[in-house]
């Protein structure tokens, strides 16, 4: 994540109010633990060493940041438009069959990486570590839901 992106974050739930520093724990530190854990798929542990915290203290931090970054959803993402598509709307041939349809969704596997011992799990039927991911996508071919399972 570039730096200048990092400060809108911090400076965002700051404003917001939606973490506290604490006695040991600076907001900036806090999202940097999050987004170690998230960004690299690190474990706590890889954090602890990182960080120089206990574990207990990078899982509640973890979680506290967590549930801030939930009320991203609602301020950026907006609910789709419920109405019936222009595209299938003007087409003779589509308006009879589609006439409720919002988008498409397809299933596809996308390359993961994962631990080791968790590799297992995310191994498809061709040997690769995958995992499924559910997409929906308008007619424009923007996606408007996607859903890593």
């Amino acid at each position: 994540m570039p730096s200048a992106t990092f400060k809108k974050l911090a400076q965002w739930v700051k404003e917001k109010g939606l973490l506290q520093e604490t006695r040991n724990i600076s907001i900036e530190e806090q999202l940097a633990i999050f987004l170690k854990i998230v960004g690299e798929g690190a474990s706590n542990r890889t954090a602890q060493d990182r960080f120089q915290h206990s574990g207990d203290t990078i899982s509640r931090h973890f979680h506290h940041v967590l549930d801030a970054l939930i009320h991203l959803y609602t301020e950026f993402v907006q609910p789709p438009n419920l109405s019936t598509q222009m595209e299938i709307r003007n087409n003779k041939k589509l308006s009879p069959f589609f006439k409720d349809c919002l988008g498409a969704a397809d299933g596809t596997h996308i390359y993961a990486k994962v631990p080791e011992e968790e590799s297992v799990r995310f191994q498809n039927r061709k040997g690769h570590i995958t995992q499924n991911v559910l997409g929906i996508c308008k007619f424009n071919l923007q996606f408007s839901y996607v859903y890593p399972g």
